[in-house]
């Protein structure tokens, strides 16, 4: 599953290293992708909202995978509940998208928190 990033109560995890994504590029689309769980602590039962940029260029982060992604990423509760984590843990399998390598930084939104995780997105 790779690294988990963030401080709560929602996180998320696939990361190759601290603070980096590595993206799978396919000729078939000029979007980049990999897959992560975003995971969310028992405390935090309600809805999480994801959008992301670039941090040093102009990309966004898309979601999916239509051909073209979402600009943003709506979890509802209940989520699914996972048989790896201890009991009360939600997961959503999601895939994340981006166009180019560089600095990127996720929002994550909940019902009363608001969190950011940044990191580098590498192309392979």
């Amino acid at each position: 599953m790779g690294r988990v990033a963030g401080r709560g109560p929602v996180y998320v995890a696939g990361m190759a290293g601290p603070a980096v994504l590595p993206m799978v590029s396919t000729p078939k689309s000029a979007w980049a992708n990999q897959q992560v769980v975003v995971l969310a602590a028992p405390r935090y039962q309600g809805p999480v909202l994801i959008r992301g940029r670039q941090v040093n260029g102009p990309n966004a982060v898309g979601f999916g995978g239509e051909r073209v992604p979402e600009d943003e990423l709506q979890l509802r509760a209940p989520g699914v509940s996972t048989t790896d984590e201890p009991p009360g843990w939600r997961a959503w399998l999601e895939l994340i998208r981006v166009r180019t390598g560089g600095c990127y930084a996720y929002q994550i939104d909940g019902t009363d928190f608001s969190a950011a995780i940044v990191f580098q997105a590498r192309l392979r």
